[in-house]
């Protein structure tokens, strides 16, 4: 028996700023990795219903803000509250890198 997942690796680009990050689909998606290329901080996850909709901060399970501290030239797990979300958007770190996404 061979077990697979389905999987993709997409460009991603944040900047301090919400309005100007790439926004990212993560529909179908049960896990991802972000690899950072260059950029270091934290980011602060929004999440969107649709592309062009209104971006809503982003909790996880115990209250607290979804953010993810990263360093140029490593990889990170991306939060759980992350995944239940059609769309997300990061911001608070000038950011280059990929995500790889697991559905």
């Amino acid at each position: 028996m061979k077990i697979e997942r389905s999987s993709g690796v997409i460009p991603v680009k944040m900047t301090v700023a919400l309005e100007t990050s790439k926004i990212i689909s993560f529909n179908c998606s049960a896990g991802a990795a972000l690899f950072v290329e260059s950029g270091n901080g934290t980011i602060t996850w929004y999440a969107k219903v649709n592309p062009d909709g209104e971006a809503f901060a982003l909790y996880g399970v115990d209250g607290s803000p979804a953010t993810t501290a990263v360093s140029e030239g490593n990889c990170f797990e991306l939060p759980g509250a992350l995944f239940a979300c059609p769309y997300v958007v990061g911001e608070g770190v000038d950011l280059t890198g990929f995500i790889s996404v697991s559905g």
